[in-house]
């Protein structure tokens, strides 16, 4: 990421002390990571729910063998009186029963 937050975060769990963060390019969003991942650019850090697909076709592989907990959550923040139009209460819904499913597919 632009901060290089998940880099020095990797390397700390593998047991890198001296690792040198600062270089490399910087992507501000993960289609950026993921495109040069993809057109054999480098190795790049990119959550596993974001690339499920292209593991599974053998655009990318997974060479550090090392997985890490991401250190980001996301919100999904409302007032309750949004739940009385229903598209809003859907929407809710869908949201909450896919980052569960998620979350069951690739547990912590």
């Amino acid at each position: 990421d632009e901060h290089r937050m998940d880099w020095a975060v990797w390397f700390k769990a593998a047991g890198i002390a001296h690792a040198i963060e600062e270089k490399g390019p910087v992507f501000v969003d993960s289609n950026g990571v993921l495109e040069a991942a993809i057109a054999g650019k480098g190795i790049a850090l990119i959550r596993s729910t974001l690339i499920r697909d292209e593991l599974k076709k053998g655009l990318l592989i997974n060479p550090l063998r090392i997985a890490i907990d991401s250190l980001v959550a996301y919100y999904l923040v409302y007032d309750e009186s949004a739940l009385l139009q229903k598209m809003s209460r859907k929407f809710r819904d869908w949201i909450v029963s896919t980052a569960t499913a998620e979350r069951n597919e690739y547990p912590a």
